[in-house]
């Protein structure tokens, strides 16, 4: 067998371009150069804005001025109350009466502790009050709970009261008789309401500025008197529902609304905004703004002061946060004859002078 000479000779092959290579290879140039361009630039936030309104409000302490006055006892004797505070009452309706022995008024208490005689249209109107009460319940306003529970306490009270009037007609018609027990009506329709502040006669041109500004102001809640003596105030009669609202307001803000006879108002502890009309007054050198308001009266028949805001305008746009707003830099105005024509060309130039280095650019 003859020995063969093998030789291996390697084959060159041309270059092989991978784009697999290239295409990883560029991604990560590109990658590279993001994250080298984020760390070395400032950074570019970005905002979101929506349309919205920027108004000027102005907020201020109102004082109420109402139609009212105050009814006087003329009897001593055990109270008993047979309208609810706040509601609206004709001259046939039956206010209080006033029992001198005590005995009818002890028979009347006793029945108010009979839930079982409160009839289905009392309930119902019970239950409405709480739904309407808790719908516009706010947190911020926590003790007007409070209000509301003395309110719904004495408005059960008194429908009690009056259900005891009507089943013990016999025996208080004979009392009557006898000089005993007294009922009575309202001299003229209005709306019923049992506290007393000392405000009752104040009208929109006696008011004083001591008045406006007192800080001691105190209410009387008369339903806490069981007894009563002749000539002590009994409840308040208010008898138009036409009241004022008056604020004491800045002399910019008159001077703005010295043409206008209308003004959009908010009322702050319940949001309630309304359009009204409203005239100036100066006392003692100061504006008043008097509201003139003639609706809502038992909405805040509670309330002698009470914080209004007075919208006075607004604007409309894109609210844009004050943290998008970039820093301001200086700038110079340069009158136009400052600049000159550079050699053979049009364009204008403008020549500087360093003066630290004194060279011209």
């Amino acid at each position: 067998m003859s020995r063969k000479n093998k030789k291996v000779l390697k084959y060159h092959t041309g270059f092989n371009l991978n784009i697999g290579f290239i295409v990883f290879f560029v991604i990560i140039i590109y990658v590279i150069f993001h994250i080298f361009t984020y760390f070395t630039s400032n950074p570019v936030s970005e905002y979101e804005v929506q349309q919205g309104t920027i108004a000027t409000n102005n907020i201020y302490k109102g004082m109420i001025i109402r139609e009212e006055s105050v009814v006087y006892a003329e009897e001593s004797g055990n109270l008993n109350y047979f309208v609810s505070n706040g509601s609206k009452v004709a001259t046939s309706d039956v206010v209080y009466s006033v029992d001198t022995d005590g005995s009818i008024a002890n028979q009347i208490t006793g029945a108010q502790n009979d839930a079982s005689a409160i009839t289905d249209e009392a309930a119902g109107q019970i239950i409405t009050d709480i739904n309407s009460f808790s719908s516009g319940y706010n947190r911020r306003y926590f003790s007007k709970v409070y209000t509301f529970k003395n309110d719904l306490s004495a408005q059960l009270t008194q429908v009690l009261s009056q259900n005891a009037l009507t089943s013990l007609a016999d025996t208080i018609s004979t009392a009557e008789a006898n000089n005993t027990f007294y009922t009575y009506k309202p001299t003229a329709p209005g709306i019923v309401y049992y506290g007393i502040d000392g405000y009752e006669d104040v009208t929109t041109d006696s008011f004083t500025l001591d008045q406006y500004n007192n800080t001691n102001y105190e209410e009387t809640d008369l339903t806490d008197n069981s007894t009563i003596n002749q000539l002590d105030p009994v409840y308040k009669l208010i008898t138009s529902e036409n009241w004022n609202i008056l604020i004491n307001v800045p002399d910019n803000v008159a001077k703005s609304l010295n043409d206008k006879s209308v003004i959009k108002i908010r009322f702050c502890d319940d949001d309630y905004t309304t359009t009204v009309s409203f005239s100036l007054l100066k006392k003692d050198d100061a504006f008043f703004l008097k509201l003139n308001m003639k609706n809502s009266l038992i909405r805040y028949i509670n309330e002698r002061f009470t914080n209004i805001e007075l919208v006075l305008g607004a604007d409309t746009g894109l609210k844009i946060p004050n943290s998008a707003i970039t820093k301001k830099k200086e700038f110079f105005t340069i009158p136009k004859d400052y600049f000159t024509a550079s050699g053979d060309s049009d364009d204008s130039s403008l020549m500087i002078k360093d003066k630290s280095s004194g060279s011209v650019i």
